[in-house]
């Protein structure tokens, strides 16, 4: 240890500490700092709002946050020039929450092991977040400032929320018990629980031409949310709204849905505003995965959406009334099987205006028991719709299952 230096609650000026970390001073709730040769500890007794000048975390240190209850939380705000950079270790048996305008970027070789975290260079209200209720991050601004997650990121019970005006997984999210977020919009709502837990308030028009978001112009270039990495949770939600971006939402990486013993997992894609591109994969046993964007759904490459499940198969919509277009290419499989024992899944694929498919899918009952399951393919326009795919609804003792093309 250095020196051990010992700062008390509530302190009134700022303290220098060790190396990443400058400025601590605890701002609300009851927060202390333990300055460490190799990192830094901070003891929480409350949910508290901690002040920084800077925090990162350097490749051989160490910051671990200590509650008295795991229900506690702490927000981290940032106030200084620098981005917060996440090279080493953050620990916690809480809730971690960092907010920083100049951006957050969890390096490769970082490890977050958490009871729930939080990433976002947005405005988080002191008061919600103290009351631990619903929690609106508002000033996204869109200067290009990023959360950029590299590492890995881990809570057994709790969720994990990247929140930004530009969203990045290249890393690896593990929430097996809980909920994944990544969002982008100008005001997100974070709700503490229900079926879904983000929601993005509607509000600003992105015009043609070059787009202005809040006001500022931005560059259309480039994806509002990248997700290449792996994320593993029991939900996980995917949302844009109004981004000033030219493509919304791209998964190139894998998303494994959990589940638990009487919750069925769920994976939300949704861009409210503009497309959705998808070339990797989606497994939730028994869930249920929607993928809706307002311009187009897209399905490439070898992308590959399965709900498949050994007693009760999930359901898989992609698209809505509200997508004009939905496509899907002709190496994507689209699986809702029963494995098992019981009836095959649910899979309806429909646009407004343009629904092309060339693709695989199956709704089979391939056990002892069971009809084939229900597929519906449809183009609400009546004319825009090329069914050119291939599907099986096999059952290996009830009834052929269901198809529904409907132009």
């Amino acid at each position: 240890m250095k020196g051990l230096k010992f700062f008390t609650l509530g302190l009134l000026a700022n303290v220098v500490c060790f190396a990443a970390q400058t400025g601590f001073k605890s701002v609300a709730g009851r927060a202390s700092l333990l300055e460490m040769k190799d990192g830094a500890s901070v003891s929480v007794s409350a949910n508290s709002i901690v002040k920084w000048d800077n925090f990162s975390i350097a490749p051989h240190e160490t910051v671990s946050f200590h509650m008295n209850n795991p229900k506690y939380a702490v927000l981290n705000r940032v106030t200084g020039k620098n981005k917060s950079v996440i090279e080493g270790q953050l620990r916690s048996n809480g809730r971690v929450y960092i907010a920083n305008p100049q951006g957050v970027l969890i390096a490769a070789n970082a490890y977050i092991k958490t009871a729930g975290f939080l990433a976002t260079t947005g405005h988080v209200h002191d008061q919600q977040f103290l009351e631990g209720k619903e929690m609106s991050i508002t000033n996204l601004s869109a200067d290009g400032k990023v959360v950029d997650n590299r590492g890995v990121i881990k809570t057994k019970n709790g969720d994990v929320f990247l929140i930004a005006s530009k969203v990045v997984n290249t890393g690896k999210i593990i929430a097996p018990e809980g909920c994944v977020g990544l969002a982008v919009g100008q005001e997100v709502i974070i709700k503490p629980n229900g079926p879904e837990r983000i929601f993005i308030k509607p509000g600003m028009s992105v015009q043609d031409g070059p787009r202005r978001l809040f006001g500022s112009p931005v560059t259309t270039r480039g994806l509002a949310i990248d997700n290449v990495g792996e994320i593993e949770a029991l939900v996980t939600e995917i949302k844009t709204h109004r981004h000033p971006y030219s493509k919304a939402i791209s998964h190139s990486g894998q998303i494994q849905g959990t589940k638990l013993k009487s919750v069925q997992g769920r994976v939300l894609l949704v861009a409210e505003d503009s497309e959705i591109k998808i070339s990797g994969s989606v497994c939730s046993a028994g869930g249920h995965v929607k993928l809706d964007a307002a311009e187009k759904v897209s399905l490439l490459d070898n992308a590959k959406i399965d709900v498949s499940d050994y007693a009760n198969p999930g359901k898989i919509e992609i698209g809505s009334r509200s997508s004009k277009a939905v496509e899907i290419g002709k190496n994507v499989a689209v699986h809702a099987d029963n494995l098992k024992q019981g009836a095959g899944g649910t899979i309806v694929i429909l646009s407004s205006q343009n629904t092309d498919f060339l693709g695989t899918i199956t709704a089979e009952a391939k056990g002892s028991s069971g009809d084939g399951g229900l597929v519906e393919v449809a183009c609400d326009s009546g004319h825009g719709l090329a069914f050119r795919g291939k599907t099986s609804l096999k059952s290996a003792k009830g009834k052929d299952g269901t198809l529904l093309v409907d132009p």
